[in-house]
Parts: C-alpha cells; sequence; structure tokens
C-alpha cells in the first residue's frame, strides 16, 4: 500500500533495498530556494514528495498527505520561511505543508471551484480590510477556475476571506476594452523585483500590472489561446557576477514560446518566438545558471532546451513515453535536468542526453497525430532516475538511439501495407453475390444457349427430376447475364439494401452507372451526402445543376465548419460577393480581404464591410493599431481616428488630432492635441510636439510650454557643484528661461497666448514623483512667462510661486533633491540678487509685494533646507583641490559661500514673517477642531448604539416572561434613547456635511473606537512613552540643533502631544521658541497630533487666535451639547476664511519652524567659522524676527 519496492536477503530475512516509487501522474515540482538539495514532487495520487537530493546514492524521500485531497497541480516553498511549502490541489484546496515538523498541514477556506495550477509567494498587492498591512511580509496567491486571489499573510488564520484580484483590479481592465464579460484568468508571475506582476488571460492575452499602483502599464497579445505558462527571467545567475541583462524578459507558452522584453520604462519588445513543439506547452523554467537559457516541457512528451538570445534549440529530451507536465534545471549541477511526466516518472538527466535534431514548425493536427505515432514507436526507453553509476544507463540509452534508424524503415513499410488495405473496395452486390457463388438453373442456362444457336440443334431437356425450376426469388442473379432492362433491375434492388444498410457512396456510384445522374445529386442534396466526387459528377446533369450541386455543397460544408472550402466551391459558380461574406461571417477577415480584393471591384462596398468589421473585432480585442488600418482601409476615418485616440502613443495621437481637425470636429481636436502635446511634455518628447505644432498652427501657444519643458531638461540633471557655482557668480552665461520664453511668445501669432495656455495648465500642487514636479513647473512657468505679456505681473508672480511650492515641498519629502535651487538658477542665470533680478525688484503694488515675500520665502528656505539636510555635501563643497585652469599644483578655496550670510539677512523677515507663522497654527488649530468635533460626534454615536441595544434586551426579557405588559406603550427610557438616537444621527449628517466625511469612513472609526473601548488600561503606559517617542519622532535638523520636547504641563491630566520647543546653544543658552502644536514640524503640512483619542475620551487644548499670534486656553474633555459642536463648526468655519485669504494673497509659504532651526544651524556652523561677528548679528536678527513673529 505505501507503493515501495523492497528486496530482502533469503538468509538472513534483512531488507536489502527500499525504494519508494510514485503511483500517479506527476503534475507539480518546487526546488527550495533556501535548501536548493530539496525536491518538492505533488503526483496525481493525493501525495506530496519531498526528496533529499544532497546524496544520490540512496533515496531520501518523505510523503506528505494529510489534509491533500486531489491531484496536487500546483507547488511552491516560501522564499524566506525554510520549511513552508504552499500546494494546490484539482478541487480547488489551497495549503500549507510546514515539513520541518510533524503538524498536520494548514488549508484554507475553500474558494476555487476547479483545479488550483498556479501557486506562489508574492509582496501583497491588495490592503487587508483592517487597512494596516506590513509589506514587507509575503502573502500566498492561487490561481485557478478563472481567478485570482490573495490570502492572509498570517498562515495561523486559514478562515480569513482571501481577496480577489478579479474583483479589485482586473474586470475593470476588461471592461476598459468594451468586454461584455470578464475574462478566465490562466495564470500570474510577478517580476523579481516585485515592482510588478503579468497575468494571463484565456483570449491569449497579458496584463503587466504595477505591483505599488495597481495601474494596468501594458497590455500584451503573444497569442491566440489560452496562455498556460508565464516565468521572469531571474535577475541574477550563477556565471555572472553582475545582474542579468536579461532581467526584464518574460516569458509565455501556449502551442508556441514566445519571450517578451518589458523594461521598467517604455513599451514591451518581441525577443523571441520558439516554435518546436508538436503539442500543448505546459511547463517553462530559465536556468539558474546561465543567462537566456530557457527550458520547456509539452503534451508532445519531450523536454527542449532553448538558447533564447539566438533563437535557438539546444536539443529534446525523449526519455518520458507520456505527456511532460513540468522540467526544471537543478539548482547544484548546471548541466542536469529534472522532469516529471504522466508516465508516473521523475527523470533526472544530463544534458548530454539530448537529442541534437532541428525543430521543425508546428504541423497540422492530422498530420501531427502520424508524427507522434512515430516518435513515440521510435523513442528511446524512458531512462528513470538511477541511483549509482550512470554509465550503464548512457550506453543503454546509446544503444537504443543506433537502432532508431532501422525500426523507423519497417514502421513505414508496415505503414503502407496497412494502408493498401484500407483502400480495398467495398462489395457493391451483396444480395446477388451470394446467389452468383452458388449459380445452378441449368434449364435457365439451356434455353440462353440454345437461343444463341443458327440454326438451332435440338437437344433432349432435362426431366424434371433432374433439377427442379428455379423460384421467382432465386432469379435475382441471373440479371447479370441478362439485357440492359434486367441490369437496371438489379442495380434498383441492390440499392436498396445500401441505402438499408446507410452506404451512401455506393449507393451513388450505383446511380451512376445506371446513367440517373440528376437523381443521384437530388438525392445527395435533399439528405446532405454531397462530396467532392459527387460535384465533380454533376456537370453529367448540365450546367444548372451543376451550379446547384456547388452552392448546396458549399452549404454542407459550411455546416460542418470546413469554410474555407466552402467557399471554394462558391467561387467557382461565380458567388464572389457570398464567398467574401461566408468568410467574413466566420471571422476569416484576411482570407476574406484576399477574395475581395482579387475577386471583387475597387469600389465594391462589400470590401469596405469586411474591412470595417475586422477593425470592430480587433479593436476590441486591444489592437487599435491593426485597427486603425481596417477602417483606413474602409475609407472610415471617425473610427480611424477613435481607434488612434485609445493606442496613447504619441504619433498615434498626433495623428488622430489632425484626423479629428479634418473631419471637422473641432472639439475632439483640440482634445487629442492637448492629450498629445502634454504626453509630449510629460515624456520629454519635444520633437513630436514641435510637429504637431507646426502642422496644426492653431495650438501655436503649446511652444511656450515645450521651450520651457525643454530648459528645464537641460538643467534638472545638474548637481550640487553647478548650483553651488551660481550661487558664487561663475555661470553668467546660462541662458535666462524668462527671457527665452519671452522671445517665444513674441514670435507667436495667436491671439492672448495666456488665455489660451491657462486651461492646459497643470494643476496638481504637490508632485510626489520627479517626473511630474517637472511637469508641473515647467507649464507654471511657462504660464508665468505668458502672462507676463498677456495679464498683470500678479499674475506671472502667481504662477512662478506655485512653481516655486511644488519645487520646495518635493524637497521636503527628497532631502538630497535641488530642485528648487536648478529652477532659480535657470530663471536668474546672473545671480540671487543681481540686477533685475526678481528676487531684487521693488514691486509697485502691495499684491506683488506679498508675493515678492513668499518668493524669498520659498528660495531661503529650499538652500538652507538642503544645506542642514546635506551637511556633509557642503563640507566636501567647501574642501581644496587642485584647479585645472590654474598652474599644476596651485589650490584655491573651491567654494567660500560668501552669498550665505546675504541669503539670510535680505530673506529671513519673509520667511520668519508673523503672517506665516500664524498661518500653520492656525492651519493645526483648524485641523484639530475638526478632529475633536468627529470624535465627539463618533462617541455619541457609541453611547447611542449601547442605549438602542440595552432597550433591545429589554424587549427580550419581557418577551421571555410573556407577561400581559407587552403591549404597554414604550416608556420614558426607550423614548429618551430614540431621541438620542436620531439627535446622534442629525448631528452626524450635519458634521459630516460640514467635514465632507464619507458615511464609509464615519462607519469605520466608530468600530475602531468600538474595539479600542476596552483598552484603557494601556494608556497609562502610552503616556509615559509619548515623551520618548516624540523624541525619536524629531527630524536630523532637529537632533543637529540638539531640540528637546516636553510636555508644556506638568499635569497628566493635560495634553501631552502640545510640545514646548527648545534649543539649547553651545550647552548655556535655552531659548524658549514656542508652545505649539505639534503638528507644525511637519513641513507645509499641519497634522492631527495635537489631538489624542483614549478610548470614548477626547482631549483638546483649544487654541484661540488673536490678531496674528496663538494663544493656548484650557476646555473641558467632553462638547457637552449639540450647541458646543456648532460653536465649534462656526471656529472652523472662519478659521478656514483666513486660511483662504492668506491663500489668495500669497499662494503658499514653507514653514517657518523649519526654516527657522536651517537657518540657525548654518549660522552656527557654518557663518560663524567665516565671520563669527555677523554670526552674531544674523543671529540675533534672526531670534529678534523670531519672536515678534510670536507676540
Amino acid at each position: 500500500m505505501d507503493k515501495h519496492l523492497v528486496a530482502c536477503s533469503l538468509a538472513s530475512g534483512n531488507i536489502k533495498m527500499d525504494i519508494p516509487t510514485l503511483g500517479g501522474a506527476v503534475f507539480a515540482m518546487a526546488l527550495s530556494p533556501l535548501d536548493p538539495n530539496r525536491l518538492a514532487i505533488g503526483s496525481s495520487d493525493s501525495k506530496v514528495f519531498v526528496w533529499n537530493m544532497s546524496s544520490l546514492a540512496s533515496l531520501d524521500i518523505v510523503t506528505y498527505w494529510k489534509k491533500i485531497i486531489g491531484k496536487v497541480m500546483a507547488l511552491c516553498w516560501h522564499p524566506k520561511e525554510e520549511n513552508w511549502l504552499a500546494y494546490g490541489t484539482s478541487d480547488g484546496h489551497v495549503g500549507i505543508i510546514d515539513v520541518g515538523s510533524n503538524k498536520i498541514p494548514t488549508l484554507f477556506r475553500l474558494h476555487h471551484r476547479k483545479a488550483v495550477y498556479r501557486i506562489c509567494w508574492s509582496l501583497p498587492v491588495l490592503k487587508p480590510d483592517s487597512g494596516v498591512s506590513d509589506k514587507t511580509k509575503l502573502v500566498l496567491y492561487s490561481v485557478g477556475d478563472g481567478d485570482v486571489f490573495q490570502y492572509t499573510a498570517n498562515p495561523q488564520e486559514p478562515d480569513e476571506e482571501p481577496k480577489s484580484l478579479n474583483s479589485a483590479v482586473l474586470n475593470s481592465f476588461d471592461k476598459s476594452f468594451n468586454l461584455k464579460n470578464s475574462m478566465v484568468r490562466s495564470d500570474i508571475a510577478f517580476k523579481p523585483d516585485f515592482t510588478c506582476f503579468a497575468i494571463g488571460n484565456e483570449d491569449g492575452s497579458m496584463y503587466v500590472v504595477s505591483c505599488e499602483t495597481l495601474k494596468l502599464l501594458h497590455t500584451v497579445y503573444p497569442h491566440k489561446k489560452l496562455m498556460n505558462n508565464l516565468d521572469w527571467h531571474p535577475e541574477t545567475v550563477a556565471s555572472d557576477n553582475n545582474i542579468s541583462p536579461y532581467k526584464d524578459w518574460l516569458a509565455t507558452s501556449c502551442d508556441n514560446i514566445k519571450v517578451y522584453n518589458i523594461p521598467a520604462e517604455g513599451q514591451p519588445e518581441l525577443v523571441a518566438t520558439l516554435s518546436g513543439h508538436s503539442e500543448k506547452i505546459v511547463g517553462l523554467a530559465w536556468s539558474p545558471h546561465f543567462n537566456g537559457r530557457l527550458l520547456s516541457a509539452s503534451y508532445d512528451d519531450t523536454v527542449q532546451v532553448w538558447d533564447v538570445p539566438s533563437q535557438s534549440c539546444l536539443g529534446l529530451y525523449r526519455g518520458h513515453s507520456m505527456a511532460v507536465m513540468c522540467a526544471l534545471f537543478s539548482p547544484q549541477h548546471p548541466d542536469m535536468v529534472i522532469s516529471g511526466s504522466t508516465d508516473n516518472t521523475v527523470q533526472h538527466w544530463s544534458m548530454k542526453q539530448l537529442t541534437k535534431v532541428s525543430v521543425a514548425k508546428p504541423c497540422k493536427k492530422r498530420e501531427r497525430l502520424g508524427a507522434l505515432e512515430k516518435v513515440r514507436s521510435c523513442a528511446e526507453p524512458a531512462t528513470e532516475l538511477v541511483v549509482g553509476d550512470r554509465s550503464s544507463a548512457d550506453s543503454r540509452q546509446n544503444n537504443a538511439a543506433n537502432t532508431s534508424s532501422n525500426s523507423q524503415q519497417s514502421i513505414s513499410d508496415k505503414s503502407m501495407e496497412e494502408f493498401k488495405k484500407r483502400l480495398k473496395a467495398r462489395a457493391v452486390f451483396t444480395v446477388t453475390s451470394p446467389k452468383l457463388t452458388q449459380a445452378r438453373h441449368f434449364d435457365v442456362l439451356y434455353q440462353r444457349w440454345m437461343s444463341t444457336q443458327n440454326p438451332p440443334t435440338p437437344l433432349p431437356m432435362p426431366s424434371p427430376a433432374d433439377e427442379e425450376s428455379p423460384a421467382a426469388t432465386d432469379l435475382g442473379y441471373l440479371d447479370f447475364f441478362g439485357d440492359d432492362k434486367a441490369m437496371r433491375r438489379l442495380l434498383m434492388v441492390e440499392e436498396s439494401r445500401l441505402v438499408e444498410t446507410k452506404q451512401h457512396t455506393l449507393t451513388q456510384i450505383s446511380t451512376l452507372w445506371r446513367g440517373d445522374v440528376s437523381q443521384m445529386l437530388q438525392e445527395a442534396i435533399a439528405k446532405k451526402q454531397l462530396s467532392d466526387w459527387v460535384v465533380s459528377m454533376a456537370p453529367l446533369a448540365g450546367f444548372e445543376m451543376w451550379e446547384a450541386a456547388c452552392a448546396a455543397y458549399a452549404e454542407q460544408l459550411t455546416e460542418c465548419g470546413d469554410v474555407l472550402k466552402a467557399s471554394t466551391y462558391l467561387l467557382a459558380i461565380h458567388k464572389a460577393h457570398e464567398a467574401v461574406q461566408l468568410l467574413a461571417d466566420h471571422k476569416l477577415y484576411k482570407e476574406a480581404v484576399a477574395v475581395a480584393r482579387c475577386r471583387l471591384v475597387a469600389d465594391d462596398p462589400l470590401t469596405a464591410d469586411v474591412f470595417t468589421e475586422w477593425g470592430n473585432v480587433v479593436r476590441l480585442q486591444g489592437n487599435f493599431t491593426l485597427a486603425a488600418h481596417c477602417y483606413l482601409a474602409a475609407n472610415n476615418s471617425q473610427a480611424c481616428m477613435e481607434s488612434l485616440a485609445r493606442v496613447k502613443e504619441l504619433k498615434y495621437l498626433k495623428m488622430a488630432a489632425m484626423m479629428a481637425k479634418h473631419l471637422g470636429q473641432c472639439e475632439k481636436a483640440d482634445s487629442l492635441a492637448a492629450e498629445c502635446l502634454t504626453m509630449c511634455v510629460a515624456s520629454s518628447n519635444f520633437t513630436v510636439g514641435h510637429q504637431l505644432v507646426t502642422e496644426m498652427p492653431q495650438y501655436q501657444y503649446w511652444s511656450v510650454w515645450l521651450r520651457s519643458s525643454e530648459l528645464l531638461a537641460k538643467v534638472k540633471n545638474r548637481g550640487e557643484g553647478e548650483v553651488f557655482d551660481w550661487l558664487e557668480g561663475r555661470l553668467k552665461t546660462q541662458i535666462s528661461l524668462t527671457d527665452e520664453l519671452s522671445k517665444v511668445c513674441s514670435l507667436l501669432t495667436v491671439g492672448n497666448v495666456y488665455e489660451e495656455l491657462l486651461p492646459h495648465l497643470p494643476t496638481n500642487k504637490n508632485p510626489e514623483f520627479e517626473r511630474d514636479l517637472w511637469y508641473y513647473v515647467s507649464g507654471q512657468l511657462a504660464g508665468a512667462c505668458a502672462a507676463r505679456l498677456g495679464a498683470t505681473p500678479a499674475h506671472f508672480l502667481r504662477h512662478t510661486v506655485s512653481a516655486f511650492s511644488a519645487a520646495f515641498h518635493y524637497q521636503l519629502h527628497h532631502p538630497s533633491s535641488l530642485a528648487l535651487p536648478l529652477i532659480v538658477s535657470v530663471i536668474t542665470p546672473t545671480g540671487l540678487f543681481a540686477e533685475k533680478s526678481m528676487f531684487a525688484t521693488e514691486y509697485k503694488t502691495d499684491e506683488e509685494r506679498q508675493l515678492g515675500k513668499s518668493l524669498r520665502a520659498f528660495v531661503c528656505a529650499s538652500i538652507v533646507h538642503w544645506m542642514s539636510n546635506n551637511w556633509e555635501k557642503v563640507t566636501g563643497l567647501q574642501a581644496k583641490r587642485e584647479d585645472g585652469s590654474g598652474d599644476s599644483g596651485q589650490k584655491t578655496e573651491l567654494y567660500k559661500m560668501g552669498w550665505l550670510p546675504e541669503l539670510i539677512a535680505n530673506c529671513s523677515l519673509d520667511v520668519l514673517d508673523a503672517e506665516n507663522v500664524s498661518f500653520f497654527v492656525k492651519k493645526a488649530l483648524k485641523e484639530g477642531l475638526q478632529n475633536l468635533v468627529t470624535n465627539e460626534n463618533i462617541q455619541k454615536r457609541i453611547t447611542t448604539k449601547k442605549n438602542v441595544n440595552g432597550s433591545n434586551n429589554q424587549n427580550k426579557k419581557k418577551e421571555a416572561n410573556k407577561t400581559n405588559k407587552a403591549s404597554e406603550p414604550v416608556g420614558n427610557g426607550k423614548m429618551s434613547c430614540v431621541e438620542s438616537q436620531t439627535s446622534g444621527k442629525e448631528v452626524a449628517k450635519k458634521v459630516d456635511e460640514t467635514l465632507n466625511i464619507p458615511q464609509s469612513e464615519s462607519k469605520i472609526s466608530v468600530k475602531i473606537d468600538l474595539e479600542q473601548g476596552n483598552q484603557n488600561a494601556t494608556q497609562n503606559e502610552d503616556k509615559l512613552n509619548a515623551q520618548t517617542k516624540a523624541q525619536e519622532q524629531l527630524s536630523p535638523i532637529e537632533q543637529k540643533s540638539n531640540i528637546t520636547v516636553t510636555n508644556t504641563k506638568e499635569n497628566p491630566d493635560d495634553d501631552p502631544n502640545v510640545l514646548q520647543i527648545t534649543t539649547e546653544k553651545n550647552n548655556k543658552e535655552s531659548s524658549e521658541l514656542s508652545s505649539v502644536p505639534s503638528a507644525v514640524h511637519n513641513g507645509d503640512t499641519a497634522s492631527a497630533n495635537s489631538l489624542s483619542t483614549n478610548g470614548d475620551t477626547c482631549a483638546l487644548k483649544s487654541l484661540s487666535t488673536n490678531g496674528n499670534v496663538a494663544t493656548t486656553n484650557g476646555t473641558s474633555r467632553h462638547l457637552e451639547s449639540e450647541d458646543d459642536i456648532n460653536v465649534k463648526l462656526k471656529e472652523i468655519k472662519e478659521l478656514d476664511q483666513d486660511l483662504q485669504k492668506f491663500e489668495a494673497a500669497r499662494v503658499s509659504v514653507p514653514s517657518p519652524f523649519i526654516a527657522y532651526m536651517n537657518i540657525k544651524y548654518l549660522i552656527d556652523n557654518l557663518v560663524s567659522k567665516q565671520d563669527s561677528k555677523l554670526a552674531q548679528s544674523l543671529l540675533e536678527n534672526c531670534d529678534s524676527i523670531w519672536k515678534k513673529s510670536h507676540k
């Protein structure tokens, strides 16, 4: 029962050999990434075998069968947990085996209805319902019955509901291609760097999806049928210490293999098409030893090894006798391969055993079946795993190869003989043939002879006693020897018997012998028994009958599915239109177009209809470029334009915009041109953009944005050395962006450039990625320069401030970035405070002066922020170097930083302005009040829910007691609960409408507070750790400045999150900065850290504003009534109005708190070393400004 082959000694009775065997087909294999000697094997007998391959001298195999139901179709080891082995079965079960212990396997909840054919581990792409996930913890994915599931990261919770990638992400991709039903998923493969994953679909297409954003990156169409396998090339191989040049390659399989290069940026590119297998390919594996070497397993019983870069087959392995389901390269030996098959064997073989043959392209199915029989019959016997010396096995296989040629010749002769036997004609005369073999009736024979004699010679007649007269039924065979009427009568008798036995071909032959071709054809047409031979006889009955036979045979072939052959018979009778329509109706569009072009007139409308239908089909499949070709051939410019617009490539979008203009669709042309030009700017493809502007002059105003993006593209990759050269005044020959854009604007012939360009400018004020940043900055600077000529100077300054604000916010999240200094260097190449610089200009109006303050504040804050966070680079720039322009060996001071005191002196007042401080304090106060009102509303909902639940429990008790008071009206207690519930709902609705809180978020918050209601025991410990955590969250600059964070009150009831910030100078002097919420340390965005929610309580130190100065006044922990909530809502509204008023005047400003710390740090560590008096003066000036802003 254990399927072990055991050998015992007859003399001693001891076991000499114990070999485990497989009791079923091998469907899956997996090698452990942490212990390459361990091979997991999935069998069809509901077992998993783990083979320790460290020593091939003995078979060390452990079998696992508990909780495994059905065939094991998929296996995968955990990349980090050495003993975790995941499996999937044919009945849809997914589980995990801990091979390092005797524990029962963990079985997840059943969700797949059919076989699971892929299991893999990867980082989670879907967030859990709790909203908190460890992005570094791997989770399990399974593919089966067309769906993809992501399981929990904790196998100890197998009953947790998995998440479907189909419903979450993939089905939306199908809808974008106008598919009515969602497609079936066949495979999933994650890229080794976890940046993206590929999904195989039933129609042969493939989605490439970003793991981070879950956006569809690419759609590729490698095959026309269901995709069987996906496999990414490894990032590194053992033979090369560097990153593999093929790390972006992805192999796919169906009837053939296609390999695509899918880089991080750019479009997928087909690298290789590998055709050699005669059956479906079900297994792929890249070599971990050599770059570009691929293994494929197929139903044709073979394993093939490919060198993908050269697209050549290194050889075939024919050791299996049935379909090969999986194959892997041995991780220990580069020339060894392991393969598993449905012949119930796992074979470990060498690359030396490969057959060096030329691989032909796959043939048709009928030819393939005959070829397979020959290959199988002459293939060498299966070489199973050999323990010990392999020389004997190699010699046996070589002998089999030497005898293959002789056996092949004998097989071909035998096949020819069998073919001749099958061609032996069948008997037509089934009725009369038995009588002919026993021909008697002498009297009839005698009479016929006598009738032929001239003169007749009388002969004695035989007596009746000698032979009886033949009966009427025994005379049928004698018609062979009669006249033509007798022969026709005989043939009709035979035909009736042939019809009964359904031998239609023989019936038709007999009818043809009688000369009644019309009757034969009419019967064949009526019964749909036409054949090529019957139709070829039709001309004997006339042209009309032949034409009718061809038309009927074409219909018969169509019903049988042989459309191509049916079309040829229609063409034979000159029905070209019908033939073309028939091919098109069966989606054979290429064939239909070929016939239409050759047999129809040039302007025949049917040709256009075929092209249009072809375009509709490929458009639904996502092949928009081919659809555009089809529509253009059909002279359907509208559909062609719409298809080109879906391609989302610059050249196609440009053509679509031009076609829309030609069709007179101005709005569509404007939309497509704007999309194309926007993509040109975002992708820095200025060539296509300028071509579009040239060909469509009405979009000349885009030239300003294109030129702005071009100039920024030249400077965005500059290093800190070039920026400091500009600050030192050494890059005076640099081109000015404002001057260049002003020249472009002056050359345009359109109307007001600013009004035309303004609707297209970007609106994402805080881009997270570098590409988005330069796109936004280039647009705002283009708008600023256009406003200089077509609007007021204030508009110019507003767009410039917006660009500076985006660059500064990007620097806050990327401390090493020099985005804003680079932008300023190209705007004012002669220096910050040079003559005619926007930073040295005296503005005329109050609005312009306010915006000028914002500009100077951003410039100062960005430069000091970068220097403070990149102090090592600053000290490196100060180092001495050899100046190549002077004498050899001469050393000069590279950067003296003489401009820094001037920058601090001129801009400290702008960045440390009291209005800036007030803006950020009000911002924090607004968020604090919003959180307070929201939490108070949630608390009321919780109280209401508890009261309602208590009332329901009382009702149940009353019903259980069956008292007569059940019909009495509701008491006061219940009424108050209902009123409280109604009031709570009204308050909740009012707060949600005021704060724009979605209902789903409110429900989630209630759930969280209910769960935290019983955690009050840990509050004291959290309060003790609050100060330590706050200190750890300080930025590096705060730590360098010796900043400490303490509570403003010793009373533990006070809010621990209202922090007091102090700095220590030279470990002697301490100056109190301010007592503000901790939210102000978070750059330009105030957070709600000033609020702490503990169980059912919410504490807050409310701040009331007096002029521009924020003060703190204690308030109660709870808002006692709805009136209190209304008061707070009114305060929020007033604060919001103040913030909007400030942003209307200044657009945006940097955080003065961070800037103040950075300035003091640079004065202490840089300016003081150059000029201590100057440093002291600057420090006193900054402190004075800072104190004034906090009065």
